[in-house]
């Protein structure tokens, strides 16, 4: 199975839960996995995390050095997958203009064509809303598109993945 992250899945990751200096372990997670073709994003992702900022953080230089974890969007299928989603949330009766503009202008409607697709799952930590939340959502959009979502928690889990303590030789090394 392939896992398509969100931008909040890294985002979340080092503001809260695995932030890079304490975590580490989470980081070459993500990235030993990609190298076995598990997980990985896509390119709309990669722009989201690399903007020209004028103190880039840890996540934008993390997001560079593995720019081999963001996969392109260019084929005629996704752009085709793209078009529907796009027409799907124009044409929703309780979405206003600037939520669509905003949905539209991000990596999230990508995200989900892209995992329609080539089958993958979208790990996310947005949450359904319901039918009548004028707020586009991933797992909403997703679930009109047969494309399943799931949140980096599970997913740790689903990989077998265990983020294990250092000895106390491995933290004199790193220091």
């Amino acid at each position: 199975m392939i896992y398509l992250l969100d931008a909040n899945s890294f985002i979340q990751a080092k503001n809260f839960h695995y932030r890079m200096n304490v975590v580490p372990g989470f980081w070459t997670w993500l990235v030993q996995k990609h190298e076995q073709a598990d997980i990985r994003s896509i390119d709309h992702v990669y722009s989201e995390l690399t903007k020209t900022t004028p103190t880039p953080d840890d996540l934008h230089n993390w997001s560079i050095t593995n720019k081999h974890f963001f996969h392109g969007s260019k084929d005629i299928q996704i752009q085709q997958a793209y078009a529907e989603i796009a027409n799907h949330v124009v044409q929703h009766s309780i979405y206003s203009q600037g939520e669509i503009a905003r949905f539209l202008s991000g990596a999230d409607p990508w995200l989900i064509a892209v995992a329609r697709t080539i089958g993958a799952v979208i790990v996310t930590h947005e949450v359904m809303v319901p039918n009548n939340s004028t707020k586009v959502k991933i797992p909403n959009i997703s679930r009109v598109f047969d494309v399943e979502c799931t949140d980096i928690f599970d997913l740790l889990e689903l990989t077998f993945a265990q983020l294990v303590l250092g000895t106390e030789a491995d933290k004199q090394a790193h220091y």
